[in-house]
Parts: structure tokens; sequence; C-alpha cells
């Protein structure tokens, strides 16, 4: 005999059949403890050694539904793991019951989602269970079949690892019917996510059925065809559905035993496939086959009811016939209130759902009534009010959701519009401005969750809706004239540039993250790079060079590769993404404006150009369409610039001047903000068709990519009485200097290629300009005796760089740069490099200043001169400019910038930039003295294309 403790198996047995009768009327899981508790008490006191492990694992497996429920799952396996600390399993008379009470306990855990738990015990009982006995080979496959199971659930990456072996062992102990129903169920679970395996498991299932006797398989089937047809719906494959339904059903009609439940479910699943297909009779035949079988219910489901009333009402909505929609959706409604709290979505769908009904109708109050009720849900206990008309708290309150919020709002807003076409009552355009401010708030509640998922995405989507938000506060203003309702206006048409601002400064402020895995490759192929960099230094130039310089090229897509995926896993968490800041209000722009000043910004949605004015104390705006004709306008006007063709036959200015000429009149200086493609143009060169005259010839221009940053570029109002200033000129003179740099790993990014200008035979091209640009202005400065720090040549390093951005008033960089139109993070300058070998993960002295760079270094200088090509364009982001070097200096901290928006000319560019400073250091701003040098190279007969396209960025 067995001399192990029986004792804790014996109390569980007990426990389990005397409190059988108890625990089948309870359903409160308090009272079900509370009465394992009473019951186990009394085996305590009374219990004797009187029992076996087989009538054990009998008794359990009679009971086997406790097993699955989770409100017993903790008790039951508290108890289980008390009776296997006195199972030795070598003392156990008989291996099968050892392995069939593993798998209760197994069982248990399962059902209270310990994954790992359960899956040790399947993985030990499918590994050391006897595989030649058929007892014990059925417990081994149906722990293989939980483990997949259990992996699916917890995502475990080697889930279908398990799933072949499962098909494997089924295959080779021939258990086929066993293989087909784990295909069944396997497959239901991942029909969401893999539609295709799922379907092809049916398939493979099926074919085994088919060996079968069909008159036993009709319910495998009809689950089999279900499964598939639920495949086919998700995938928007309407017509296999129901070629799939239609299968489904005929082993419907042929089973002889099919419970009516079963029934319930199948016409329940047809009738949803042809509410997808809109087949309204279809729809309406399988949801009344529904009904008829509920009815045979003594004790129907209130949820299946509830889904038919539901299905009826689509089906209702389709024959075009709402009042028959809103009675069903109502009986729906009633059913489900009585088991279902308001809060609950089932609830609340059904609210929207009936608001919707409502409006189609007509009935815009009852409309109303239900999307309050919704709104009222959204926020238990904090917004209970049945006034229509009051608008929801902006707060973030826990355990709202935000998208069923934004829902409603745009329901309500709905219905208000819908009200004020009925009443011409101008108080329901009202109540849609207000709760468009509510809508606003929680859009950027929402982006700010999902700022690394899909914020771009969902940026361009909600767009959508700040555009009908400025379409019902123009027709305010239309009526009232109110100037509130114009920086309503503003504040809507510029909203998403602001929070577009704050996801690119969130994105360059993106901190590296601590070594990876990919460290050990990336030192590898960095000291490969720096081996071949010694070689290159010596090779022959005609027979070892070339080949050496190919190898360093491939070595250097590869770390860059490494380098992007080490970023990608970027620590974020500790950055702030606050949208809220990087958006400028109308009052705010004006009370900054001088009374020599006029703000423009210029904004393109779809085919309308909209244009906002502000001065000292007024604002304007007016639109116009700017379709096909404007943009062949922009692209004529570049065309002229780049070949010395007239700029004046263009008509540019009666799109963008001549609409706000009165504004601009007897003004000084003109801040311009563009979106789009008109970033990339210059506004000097354009020409008033009626005068002849240039806009330069009349004021001074400055260009920004945003309200909020030109606020930024007012701080310091003026220059400083003494600046100070830091020049930086590699020159690339020395052959050996300029393959150093160009050879690093750049070339990857698609900037650095044979037709690229900065770029010639392995190396970059000297800028012999440069050097006495830089040389120029430092003596410039020197003659004043103004602080100046030149670095020329090899020691204009990135390096040398880094150490003066916050300890000179000026920077300037005279350099080639790149602009990456795909990935702007990629754009950067060249420095010199230094020829020695440099520390493998030194990024600050490899010779390129990437812009996600620009944020690790502190820019105390107020203004910074990029003068180098294209070192103002970038990639146009969502329709809202520009995004390149110039916004990661300014984000990083400049308050101006000096740039290029093309290739420029070495000699002309250093002649232009001369006489800038000539004019700044006789105390002229930076938009005057860019003007001004402008004018002279003018007069001297200099071409718009050497001249217009150097801008400041900036007040």
């Amino acid at each position: 005999m067995m001399k192990y403790s029986i004792l804790t198996i014996t109390l569980l047995v007990a426990l389990l059949t005397s409190s059988y009768g108890q625990l089948s009327n309870v359903s409160n899981r308090d009272s079900i403890e509370g009465v394992f508790i009473s019951t186990l008490h009394q085996i305590n006191q009374t219990l004797k050694k009187d029992s076996n492990l087989c009538k054990c694992i009998t008794t359990l497996e009679e009971h086997e539904a406790y097993l699955h429920s989770p409100d017993l799952a903790d008790t039951i396996y508290n108890l289980f793991i008390s009776a296997n600390k006195t199972i030795d399993k070598a003392e156990i008379e008989y291996d099968l019951n050892y392995w069939k009470f593993k798998t209760l306990i197994a069982r248990t855990l399962f059902s209270k989602g310990d994954y790992n738990n359960a899956e040790d015990i399947y993985l030990s009982i499918y590994t050391n269970t006897d595989k030649e006995n058929d007892s014990t080979l059925a417990l081994a496959l149906n722990a293989i079949q939980n483990l997949c199971f259990i992996k699916k659930h917890a995502n475990k990456p080697d889930t279908y690892n398990f799933v072949h072996k499962c098909m494997e062992d089924h295959r080779k102990y021939g258990k086929q019917k066993e293989l087909a129903d784990f295909l069944v169920n396997f497959g239901y679970m991942i029909a969401k996510n893999k539609p295709l395996m799922t379907l092809d498991m049916m398939l493979h299932a099926e074919k085994i059925y088919k060996t079968i006797p069909e008159q036993s398989i009709h319910e495998e089937l009809i689950e089999l065809y279900s499964i598939m047809g639920i495949t086919h719906l998700m995938s928007a494959n309407f017509g296999e559905a129901l070629q799939c339904y239609k299968k489904a059903l005929k082993n419907a009609n042929q089973a002889t035993n099919l419970s009516n439940q079963k029934k319930i479910k199948l016409y329940q699943d047809i009738a949803r496939a042809h509410h997808f297909t809109r087949n309204a009779d279809s729809l309406d035949f399988y949801t009344k086959k529904m009904q008829h079988h509920l009815k045979l219910e003594s004790n129907p489901s209130f949820d299946q009811l509830s889904t038919m009333y539901a299905y009826l009402s689509k089906n209702y909505i389709q024959q075009g016939k709402p009042d028959s929609a809103i009675h069903y959706r109502n009986k729906a409604l009633e059913l489900d209130q009585k088991n279902y709290a308001e809060t609950t979505h089932k609830i609340k769908s059904h609210y929207y759902d009936l608001s919707l009904l409502y409006a189609e109708l007509g009935n815009y109050k009852k409309a109303m009534e239900y999307v309050q009720k919704n709104l009222q849900n959204e926020f238990p206990e904090r917004f209970r009010s049945n006034n229509i008309r009051e608008v929801p708290p902006q707060k973030l309150f826990p355990g709202i959701s935000i998208n069923g919020i934004l829902q409603n709002l745009m329901q309500k807003i709905y219905i208000q519009e819908m009200l004020y076409a009925e009443t011409n009552d101008i108080k329901w355009l009202e109540d849609a401005r207000n709760h468009y401010y509510t809508v606003d708030f929680y859009v950027k509640a929402l982006q700010e969750s999902v700022v690394e998922k899909n914020f771009l995405q969902l940026l361009n989507i909600n767009k959508q809706g700040y555009i009908a938000a400025v379409n019902t506060i123009q027709k305010l203003y239309n009526r009232t004239q109110n100037e509130t309702y114009l920086k309503d206006l503003y504040y809507f048409n510029t909203a998403l540039k602001g929070r577009l601002l704050a996801y690119q400064n969130f994105q360059l402020r993106k901190t590296e993250n601590e070594e990876s895995d990919t460290d050990k490759a990336y030192h590898e192929t960095y000291r490969k790079i720096n081996e071949l960099k010694s070689k290159l230094a010596i090779a022959d130039e005609n027979e070892e060079f070339q080949p050496l310089a190919d190898s360093l090229f491939e070595l250097h897509v590869k770390i860059s590769l490494i380098k992007r995926d080490r970023e990608q896993g970027a620590n974020i968490h500790a950055i702030p993404f606050e949208m809220s800041m990087y958006h400028a209000s109308a009052d705010t722009l004006m009370k900054n404006i001088n009374n020599h000043t006029t703000y423009i910004e210029y904004l393109l949605e779809q085919d309308s150009l909209i244009v906002y004015v502000f001065n000292k104390s007024k604002m304007y705006r007016t639109s116009m369409y700017a379709g096909k004709d404007f943009n062949a306008e922009l692209t004529a006007y570049r065309r002229c610039i780049k070949t010395g063709s007239q700029i004046e036959n263009v008509n540019l200015y009666d799109y963008l001047i001549k609409p706000i000429e009165k504004h601009i009149k007897n003004k000084k200086h003109l801040v311009i903000v563009a979106d789009n493609h008109i970033f990339d143009i210059p506004f000097d060169p354009i020409t008033n068709p009626q005068t002849g005259e240039k806009l330069i010839e009349n004021y001074n221009i400055s260009y920004h990519y945003s309200g909020y940053f030109w606020l930024q570029s007012l701080k310091n109002t003026r220059i400083p009485k003494k600046p100070s200033i830091a020049l930086f000129a590699p020159v690339f003179s020395s052959q050996k200097d300029a393959s150093l740099v160009a050879n690093n790993d750049y070339r990857d990014t698609g900037i650095l290629t044979k037709e690229n200008i900065a770029y010639r035979n392995g190396a970059l091209q000297p800028l012999p300009y440069s050097h006495a640009e830089v040389t120029n202005i430092a003596e410039k400065f020197t003659s004043r005796n103004l602080q100046s720090k030149l670095f020329l040549e090899t020691e204009a390093g990135e390096p040398q760089f880094r150490n003066n951005t916050n300890n000179v008033d000026i920077l300037h960089v005279a350099t080639h740069g790149i602009s990456n139109m795909q990935m702007p993070e990629y754009s950067g300058l060249f420095f010199s490099q230094d020829e020695k070998i440099i520390d493998p993960d030194d990024y600050k002295a490899d010779g390129f200043l990437h812009m996600n760079e620009l944020y690790e270094l502190q820019f105390n200088a107020d203004l910074t001169i990029l003068s180098a090509c294209k070192s103002g364009v970038g990639k146009v982001f969502m329709g809202e400019g520009s995004f390149g070097l110039p916004r990661g200096f300014i984000l990083a901290g400049t308050n101006n910038l000096i740039v290029s928006l093309w290739k420029i000319h070495d000699e002309k560019t250093a002649n232009l930039i001369n006489r800038f400073y000539d004019y700044l250091l006789t105390g002229n701003d930076y938009s005057e003295s860019l003007r001004l040098a402008k004018l002279d190279l003018i007069d001297e007969g200099y071409m718009p294309i050497d001249w217009s396209g150097i801008i400041l960025i900036g007040r």
C-alpha cells in the first residue's frame, strides 16, 4: 500500500461533493468562498482516512466544471497545491492517476490566468508521459494542445513551433479526428490576426473530417464552416463568407440532434454576414429564424435577444425604414438596461445609434437627448446636466474613454449644425463653436497619449475635423463680424501645426538608449572601418584605392543601419510632450507686433489659400481658390529664378500680395509664415505687375515656421552692442581631409552621390572662397575691437563648433550642408575631421553634425549663419512647411538663422554675406542688413538666383 498522506485530497473531494448542491445556487464570489470555508471546517472536524487517489481523481473529473471557474480557481488551486506536496510520484501505484491529477492542477492554473505555471506542468506531462500507452498518450496530446493555447494567450514567440509539433504528433499516433478538432479550436483563436493561416487550418481539418462518416461530424463541420465564414467576413470577402455559411447551414439541416442554442448562433452569424453584404431580405429572413428559435428557449439569453433586435434595427435601416429601426433599437436598449450598467459600452452604443436614427428622421431634439445621455455616461458623476446646450468639462478623469467622448461630441456638433440649418438660430452655431474647443482639448490629449504610435496618422485624420470647425466658425464670423470669431478661426486653422511642432521637438529630444545587443557588431564594424582608412592613406590611387573605397562604403552602410537600429530603441520616457505650448494665439501675436511690422501667415488647405494678416491692433483674414493655376505659378516662379528668366512675367503677386496690399501699406518689415511649398520660395523678388517694383525694394522680409517660433525669436529684441562671433570654414582644400570626411557614414542616406555638387571622386568639393569669406568677416570684427574666433580648415572641426555654441552671439559656418528629404534627421553640416583614428563611439568628432545631435548643444547665439548649399530646405511635412536643419537649430535654441534655399555659388555668397556684416556692424538689424546687402548686389547686376535664396528665419 502507498505510504503517503491522502488527507488533503480527501478534504478536497469531500468539499466538492458535499458543497455541490449549495454551490449551484450561489452566484456571489464571497458567498461561494464562505461555503468553501464552512464546509472545510466541518470536514476538518470529522474526516477520517478512508479514500484513495483513484477515487479522488474520479470525483474531481465528475465536477470538472469547477476547475474552469475563475471564482473558484484560487481556492481550488490552493487545495491542489497542499495535496500535491503529499504525493510522491515514485510511490504511486498507477502513473495514469498521477498525470491525471497534474492535468487537473494545470487546468485550474489555466482558469486563473497563471499561464506560466500551467505551461510548465503541461510541458512536464507532455515530456514525461508514456506515449506508447493509449491512456497516457491521450493525456500527452491533450497537454501539447493546451500548450499551444496557453502560448497563444501569452503571445509566446514559439507558439507556432508547438502547433507544428502538435500536428506532427497527432499524425504520428493516428489521432486524425483529434487533430481536426484541435485545428478548428486553434483556428478560431487566431482568426482575427492570422486569417490566411486560419483558413489553411480549416481546409486541412475539412479534409480530415471528410474521411470520417458524415453523420457523426455534422456539428464539427458546422463549427469549421462558421469559423471560415467569420474569417472571410473580417477580410471583407463577403461572397466567400456566405458560401461557407451555406455549407454550415447544410450540415445543420442534416444534423439530427443539433441543439437549439447552436442553431441560434448559426442563424445569428448568417444574419451578420447578410448585414455586411447589405442584403436586407436575407438579413430579415435569418433574423426571424433566429427569433423563432429564441422563442423555443425556456430561458433565452438576453444577449442573444438584444443582438437579434439590433440586427432587426440594422435591417430596417437598410430598407429605409427608420421608424422600425428605432423600434427594435429601443427594444434592444430596454433589454440590455436590465442586465448592464448605463456606463457600459453596450448601452452607450444603443444611445449613439438612436441619436443617429432620430437625426436621420429630422428629430434633432430627440437625437440631442440621446447623445447628451451618452456624454453623461462618459463622465459619470461629473457631468450630469440634462441641458443639451451645456458643454462637457475639459478635464481628464480616470477611466474615461477619449474616443467615446470625441465620437459623441462630433455627433452633438453635427446635430447643432442641423438645428442651425433648420432654424437659422445663431445660438446653435455658438454652441457648436464652444463644443469644438472641447473637441480640441480631447484631440490634444489623445494625440499626446499615442505619441510613439500613430501620431502623424491621427493628426492627418483630425485635420478634417478642424476644417469643419473653421467652416462653422466662418459662418459665425460672416454673420456677426465679431473679431473674437476671427481669432477662433486662426486658432483652429493653426492648432494642428502647433501639435506637429511639439511632435518634432519631442522627436528631436529623444535620448539614446543604453547600449543594446548590437554594440558588438557596431564596435567590430568600426574597427574594420578604421583599418581600411589606414590602408587608404597609403594606397596606390590607380590600383588599390577604388576597391578599398568600395569596401569602406559597404561598411559605412552597415554601421549606419546599426546606428539606426540603436536610435529606434531610444529612451523617451523622461521627455515631456506638451503640445499646447507650441501654439500662439492671435492676441499674443498682436501684443508683440510693433508699429512697423506686419505678420503674414499663409495656409494651404485643399484648393484654398488662406491668409492671416496681423498688425499691432488689427487682424485680417482672406481666402481664395488656389488650385492647379496657383501651383503652376509657383513652379514658373522657381524656374524663372533658376534660369534667369523675367520674374515679372509670373503673376504670383496676385495670389500672395495683392489681396493684402492695404494691410501692409506703410509698413517696414514683413514676417512671412508659409506652409507647404510656399516656404520654398523667396518673397524678395516677387514683382508688382502694376509698378514693376520688387517687394525687397520696399520691405525688410524675414521668415518663420509658426507664430510660436517667431515669438521665441523676439526674446532678445536686438543684437548686443558689441557682438562676438565664432566662424568655421573647413574649406576642404586638402584631398585627404575631404576624403576622410566624405567617406564617413553618410553615403547611405542617399545624399552623397556622384551627382551631388558637394561630392566628387570620393571627396567633398573644396570651398576656396569660404576661406576668404570668414577671414574678411573676422577682420571686420577685430578691427572694431569685437571678439572674433576663427576656425579654418583642419581646425574647423565638430568639437570646436560644439565648444562655441553657448559663448558667442553669432555663429557663422561656411561649409557643405546636406538636406535629406526622406529622413530629415539625417540632414546636417560637414566639418573637418582629425586625421587620427577617432573613438568608435565618438560621434561628437566624426566630422558631421546630424540634425538629431543638435539638442545636445546649448545654443545661446542670437544669430546662426549657415553659409551652405540648401541649408534652409527640407521635407514638406504634413502640409506644414519644410522640416530640415533650420527647425533643428531653432528647436535647439537659436533665435535667428540665415540659410539658403538652393545650391549657392561660393564666391557670390561670400560677397553677399560680407556686405551683410558691413551693414550689421553699423547698427542695422538682421533683416535690414540682409535687405541692403541684396540691394547692393541687384545694383551690381547680380541675378535673383545669386541673392534671393539667402533668407533670414527669425525676427
